[in-house]
This record gives C-alpha cells, sequence and structure tokens, in this order.
C-alpha cells in the first residue's frame, strides 16, 4: 500500500489534507483531487485482487491439467483444432503454441548436421537471396539429397527467396515428408514456398542428373504441382517458363526450346538484313551498324519477296494480284526495297531496317533470375544459338544475351509501302 500512498502524495502535492478535515478546510477545488485520489486507491486495491484471483485460477487450471495429462483445453477435442484455434502463426517463431509443443522432441541426426553448417556460414547475417545464402542453401541440398522423412506436418510455409535456413525444423521436417510422397510420384498439396525450394533442388541437380532428365523433371513437377493446386500452380508456373529456358540454354540444349512466334519474325527480318546490307555493299556503301546475323549471300528476290510479307502488316504474298502476277509483284516489291534502303542510306541517320525493327543489341544476362542458384565451378565458356534472332555466350562464367534486332511484331510502316506498290500495279493494269 505505500506505492498507493507514494502515488497520491505525487498527485496532490502539497495540496494533501486529512482524511478528518477533507470537507471542512478544504476549498472548493480540493475536493475533486481528494475524490481522485481515494478514487484511485480503490481502483488499484481492486485491480490488485483481480490479478491474484486470475493468478489462482491459472495455477489451478495448471494443477489440473498436469493430473489428467490433457493436452489441450477441455473445450477442445483434438490437438489440430487447439493448435488453429490458438495462436499458431506460419513462420519460424519460438512464441508459438505449437513451436513450444515440438520444442522438446529430438531432431534427427541429418537436420542437426545441416544447422551445423548454418551456424559455421554465419546464417544471420545472409540475406535471402544473396550469393552467400544461395551457396549455403547449395551445401545443404547436397547434404540432404538422399534424406528420406515420414512426419505429420501441420501448418504453412511462406518466404521470399525460400530456403532450409528460413524453416523451422518442425517445416523441414514437414518439407522433407512431403518431398520423399513427390519423388515416390504422390504429389500432395503443398504451401508455394516448398515448390520454389523444390525447384531450386533441380536446378541445383539435386535428386536428379542435370542436363536433359533436369530438364524433363522441371517440367513435370510444374504439371503435376499445378493439377495438385491450381491457384498456386499458376503463379509457380510464371517462373517455371523463364527458369526452363535458362536451364536449357545453361546446359548448352537449345533444341529442346519450343519455337516462339517472334523467332519466326526474327528469321525473316534476318533475311532483310542481309538483303539491306549486301545491297549497301553493292552501292559502295557500309552498314553504320555491324550485325552478325547479316553475314552471308544477297538473298534471292523470292526470298525477299517472302520474308517481306512475313514482317509487314500488309499480307501481300496473299493478295489477289500478288497470285495471278507473282513475278511482277515480286520484282516490283524487291526494287521498291531497295529504293527505300538506297533514301535511307543518303537521308537518314539510321539504315532502313534497323529504323524499322530496331538494332542489334548484346546486354549482360543473369541464369536463373528470382531463384536461389549458386555455382561452384564457373560455366565454361560457350555459345549457344537458339536461333537466327538470339544467341547467348559465357566468357568467364559472365552470360551475355545477343539478338540480332528488337523485333516483336509485323511493322505498319514496312505494310504502307507494299500496299502502295499493290495499288499502284493495280491501277497500272487496270
Amino acid at each position: 500500500m505505500a506505492d498507493i500512498d507514494r502515488i497520491i502524495e505525487e498527485l496532490l502535492g502539497s495540496r494533501r489534507i486529512s482524511e478528518g478535515a477533507a470537507f471542512s478546510g478544504h476549498s472548493y477545488h480540493d475536493q475533486p483531487i481528494i475524490e481522485r485520489g481515494s478514487d484511485l486507491r480503490v481502483r488499484m486495491e481492486q485491480r490488485e485482487r483481480e490479478r491474484a484471483a486470475r493468478r489462482q485460477r491459472d495455477a489451478q487450471r495448471r494443477r489440473q491439467r498436469a493430473r489428467t495429462k490433457a493436452p489441450t483445453p477441455d473445450k477442445h477435442e483434438r490437438l489440430d483444432d487447439w493448435l488453429l484455434s490458438r495462436d499458431f502463426v506460419q513462420g519460424r517463431s519460438d512464441s508459438s503454441a505449437f513451436e513450444r509443443s515440438r520444442r522438446q522432441e529430438p531432431q534427427p541426426e541429418r537436420i542437426r548436421e545441416m544447422r551445423a553448417l548454418e551456424r559455421g556460414g554465419a546464417v544471420a547475417r545472409l540475406a535471402y537471396g544473396s550469393g552467400s545464402s544461395a551457396a549455403l542453401f547449395v551445401q545443404q541440398a547436397k547434404l540432404m539429397a538422399d534424406y528420406e522423412d515420414d512426419y505429420e506436418f501441420y501448418g504453412g510455409f511462406s518466404q521470399y527467396y525460400p530456403t532450409y535456413a528460413a524453416m523451422t525444423d518442425h517445416q523441414l521436417r514437414g518439407y522433407f515428408s512431403w518431398r520423399s510422397g513427390v519423388r515416390a510420384g504422390h504429389m500432395e498439396p503443398a504451401p508455394l514456398s516448398f515448390a520454389f525450394v523444390y525447384v531450386y533442388e533441380l536446378l541445383a541437380g539435386i535428386g536428379v542428373e542435370p542436363g536433359r532428365a533436369g530438364f524433363e523433371a522441371l517440367r513435370a513437377f510444374g504439371d503435376a504441382y499445378r493439377a495438385a493446386d491450381e491457384a498456386n500452380g499458376a503463379k509457380l508456373s510464371g517462373y517455371l517458363r523463364r527458369w526452363l529456358r535458362d536451364y536449357a540454354i545453361y546446359h548448352e540444349m537449345p533444341d529442346l526450346l519450343a519455337t516462339r512466334p517472334h523467332d519466326e519474325l526474327g528469321t525473316s527480318v534476318i533475311v532483310l538484313l542481309r538483303a539491306e546490307h549486301a545491297l549497301l555493299r553493292r552501292h559502295g556503301l557500309e552498314p553504320r551498324i555491324a550485325n552478325e546475323a547479316a553475314r552471308g549471300d544477297m538473298p534471292t528476290e523470292q526470298q525477299l519477296f517472302c520474308a517481306l510479307g512475313a514482317t509487314s502488316t500488309y499480307h501481300i504474298c496473299e493478295a489477289r494480284l500478288a497470285k495471278d502476277e507473282e513475278a511482277l509483284v515480286t520484282h516490283v516489291a524487291c526494287d521498291v526495297f531497295e529504293a527505300l534502303v538506297a533514301h535511307c542510306a543518303k537521308r537518314r541517320k539510321s539504315d532502313y531496317v534497323e529504323g524499322v525493327f530496331g538494332y542489334a543489341t548484346e546486354l549482360p544476362y543473369t541464369m536463373f533470375s528470382a531463384a536461389i542458384f549458386s555455382e561452384e565451378t564457373p560455366h565454361r565458356d560457350c555459345e549457344v544459338r537458339v536461333s537466327d534472332l538470339e544467341r547467348y555466350t559465357c566468357a568467364g562464367g559472365r552470360w551475355r544475351r545477343l539478338r540480332a534486332c528488337e523485333a516483336s511484331a509485323r511493322s505498319p510502316e514496312l505494310a504502307v509501302a507494299l500496299h502502295a506498290v499493290d495499288r499502284e500495279l493495280r491501277e497500272q493494269l487496270d
């Protein structure tokens, strides 16, 4: 009660009076302060009694649970119902009721070895997605490559750049149990972060032979996971399409890549580039920008005409006049193309085809962007040609992407010229 008296003393200060003189010698303005002090004493005494009663009830409840050895309160019939209704949280939280219930369970020896790698690598200082965390992940993945578990897992796991280090021991055992089922051909719905970790393992060659077998395993896993969980599978597929392409290029297997629509467009643009460079040199000029993809002989008129039709929004090759007077339309269209090339060489700062479809680009490229990926040794120097439009080179472990042009769609500008050819010829031929 000394604390209560001290608080009241601080509130009243020199204005405190005796209880006997509370309503005799005080002024009108003192009474609210005195009443406030009295109320405070009563409230604090009441609060202390309530706290004591609450502690007594809690102690009695704990003694009753210890006698009956019940894992949950009486109103809950199952452990998992209790976990879901209490303060269970997803993620690594030592304060959760579920973690407290699992803390005393013995860890498998292999998981203890894996945790030792984290302590050796000062995992607390590793940023998720960094090169250091990726190297640690690959090191742990190799240690756990053949590990299997059969563990009943409750809860979830959600993490950007998910790794083993981001999981609790409970989540780790849940992941490895789920992975054991996946490897046995039993795909069960699982947190999206589990699926990402499994993909990271396949990218690192864990559990599969790198190369064609790894490519097929990645594709099969994506299909199976999407069938088991359509929503999360769709999210994974957005990343997996890019990683599958990178995987084929990284392992120098471009034949596994399907042809894309703009690859066919790029092939036709390359024909135009070859024709343009050949025409410039025929007139004693040099292209303003060198382009290795444009090396080669001058295409035939038929090849050039087909390329013009394939890169223009006006389908001149399918026009009635082109079918009736194919040789004439082909020859005139190629002559007009040559005139446009000569005009741009003299009047513009860019050559004609580059001005319409963009220039060749060579930029650094990051393999498996947004994935946890680490190399023990740099990739050997190589060149991977995906198409005439696109190729990748690796030198000193650094990748670069080269594109012969920036074409991604047919050109309406070229269509204006070809449509004019068709119209003028129709008028001349009546």
